[in-house]
């Protein structure tokens, strides 16, 4: 059986498709009738896209977005950084970097015995906000003392620090929040 043999002109338009799917509801398929006869005779089309088509197409649309979204939230982490804990140091600056998507500061920092440990920390705000505080990337160079508060890395072998707060030698204060 053919499905689709009708001349263009005799055909149904499509802006019938409520009537025809109304008519199927009413009247059921033929036993026997397969689901590629029924969809060549436009009772189970919309807007002359098969509706198996657009779920597919939507179901796309949400998933990439959901994805793009967890990868987001996976960016933003600070899964590293002990947050129930919050230290104070006092080192040196090495160098600063006010990068996207993060700042960074490198420093120094002398233990209790006297030996030099360097330190990275990051900031969880984004650049233009140091900027817009007045905190350029000029406003730290190599050789400043600071004075930095931040959570230290979960791994105590690392020394990293998310940074909260950072107080230069000139007294001058940034902060994240």
């Amino acid at each position: 059986m053919e499905i689709d043999n009708q001349p263009q002109n005799q055909r149904a338009p499509l802006v019938s498709t409520s009537f025809r799917i109304g008519r199927l509801l009413r009247e059921p398929p033929v036993l026997g009738e397969s689901y590629q006869q029924l969809a060549g005779s436009g009772y189970v089309r919309l807007g002359g896209i098969n509706m198996g088509r657009k779920l597919l197409v939507v179901l796309a649309v949400v998933g990439s977005v959901f994805s793009a979204a967890g990868l987001l939230l996976a960016h933003h982490s600070a899964s590293n950084f002990d947050t129930g804990r919050v230290i104070t140091l006092q080192g040196t600056v090495t160098e600063f970097k006010l990068l996207n998507p993060h700042p960074l500061l490198y420093f120094n920092v002398k233990d209790e015995a006297g030996n030099v440990e360097e330190w990275f920390g990051e900031s969880g705000i984004a650049p233009f906000r140091w900027y817009n505080r007045g905190w350029p990337e000029t406003a730290l160079k190599p050789g400043d003392a600071i004075t930095i508060t931040g959570n230290p890395a979960k791994d105590s072998s690392r020394k990293m620090l998310r940074i909260h707060t950072i107080i230069g030698a000139d007294g001058r204060e940034w902060t994240e929040r």
